[in-house]
């Protein structure tokens, strides 16, 4: 029986494939009719429009291989996997996908295609050694809306330095930044990340350092507190890598945002939680008021620094959800004359029902569950937000295959859950 966490009320060169036939202006370019849109009237344009973040784990076609010589799946494999994605997209409908891991990107393009997808994007070529093993893969979006610009995030190099970082920094995987034209909103920029992952960074060559090439080969001799102390540091490195990606992220959406006013949405496996981490700076908003009395009065005096800064603000689609659903609740309550429940709380409705006190586990680590896959939201999806266009009424996570899985149908699914939200538009 399928379980689906559901609960009611996705120096640079761009790549397009050859499946997809994109038309776009040049990158950075911002959308001249973003503020055209369609009659609703007219055009019978549906007012919900789906996002869903997915982590294809290994997306490689044979014969090509990831990571090692041998990593190759047969053509029977590769089908299952093909069919899995297939049914995940053909029964769910999103709109907007944001992919993680991808390796080889034509053949991902040519799947989504199939089902409705004609807009695939992706800006960076996967790294291959030896003709055929590929060692890094890549993000990507598909649309059932036109793509109209696609750039990979930039990255800063005032804000490097002030990370204390090296001026040339670079990510890890390069995020994709999307342009997409929705028929009622208007342009959207559509950001997907996969930040650098906890797995300790590998040193090799360093003077008086064991020659690691990779984890494995760890803790194989009698002296192992010097290969230990090397793992500790590449767990610090990594940290630092993927917070470091996350303040290069932020700035080059801030700066976007600014530039261009487009409503935006960040998703992609991000490798921490948002809860426990530095990347909780993302969604944070916090603003420190100046120190001193007399800068507090100035900024009383003038329009408060928070309400000029609302439209930068990101907000964790879980958290907007929940906060449509409560006022939801509280309007039926008063509406039916009951007593509401206090906001913040829930009850059990049943086993598709997610609740309040915690968002879904994306990712399973032995048996310890975490939320590994986001999607942000600007404060156009925000209700609250006093020029908000829209607000997040659906939050699915499909977890069937890592809690109940069925070799026959889920032996080559993926090993993260597929997180999907349901925007509906104001009317």
């Amino acid at each position: 029986m399928t379980h689906v966490s559901d609960c009611q009320l996705p120096i640079v060169t761009t790549s397009i494939v050859k499946a997809a036939i994109i038309t776009a202006p040049k990158p950075g370019k911002a959308n001249p009719n973003k503020n055209v849109v369609m009659s609703r009237e007219t055009e019978n344009i549906p007012t919900t429009f789906k996002i869903t973040t997915f982590n294809l784990c290994n997306f490689v076609a044979p014969p090509n291989a990831c990571y090692q010589f041998d990593n190759i799946y047969t053509e029977e494999q590769w089908q299952k996997k093909q069919r899995w994605i297939r049914n995940y997209l053909h029964t769910h409908q999103p709109d907007v996908i944001g992919f993680q891991e991808v390796f080889t990107p034509d053949a991902l393009a040519t799947l989504t295609r199939e089902l409705g997808y004609i807009y695939f994007c992706t800006v960076e070529a996967p790294s291959c050694t030896e003709g055929y093993i590929y060692d890094k893969p890549v993000v990507a979006l598909a649309s059932r809306y036109p793509i109209i610009e696609w750039s990979a995030v930039p990255t800063n190099s005032q804000t490097s330095l002030h990370l204390g970082l090296k001026r040339d920094f670079a990510f890890s995987r390069l995020p994709l930044r999307a342009t997409v034209v929705h028929p009622i909103l208007g342009a959207c920029d559509m950001y997907v990340v996969h930040l650098k992952s906890k797995r300790p960074t590998i040193f090799s060559g360093l003077e008086n350092e064991p020659e690691i090439e990779d984890e494995s080969m760890l803790f194989q001799t009698s002296d192992v507190l010097p290969e230990w102390q090397q793992q500790l540091t590449g767990q610090w490195a990594s940290s630092l890598q993927r917070t470091a990606e996350a303040a290069q992220l932020q700035q080059a959406v801030l700066a976007r945002k600014k530039e261009t006013g487009n409503p935006a949405v960040i998703m992609g496996d991000f490798n921490d939680t948002l809860t426990d981490s530095a990347l909780g700076q993302l969604v944070s908003n916090e603003v420190r008021l100046p120190a001193t009395p007399q800068l507090r009065e100035k900024q009383l005096k003038e329009k408060p620094a928070r309400e000029k800064l609302a439209p930068y603000f990101f907000y964790n689609s879980w958290s907007l959800f929940q906060a449509s659903r409560d006022v939801s609740e509280q309007l039926a309550a008063t509406e039916q004359r009951v007593a509401p429940e206090p906001m913040g709380t829930s009850k059990q409705k049943g086993s598709d029902e997610v609740a309040n006190s915690r968002q879904p586990f994306t990712f399973y680590y032995g048996l310890k569950g975490m939320v590994l896959d986001y999607i942000l939201c600007s404060a156009e999806f925000n209700p609250s937000y006093t020029e908000s266009l829209a607000e997040v009424t659906n939050f699915q996570v499909f977890d069937r295959h890592l809690l109940n899985p069925s070799f026959d149908t889920d032996g080559h699914s993926t090993d993260h859950a597929v997180v999907m939200i349901t925007i509906q538009i104001r009317e």
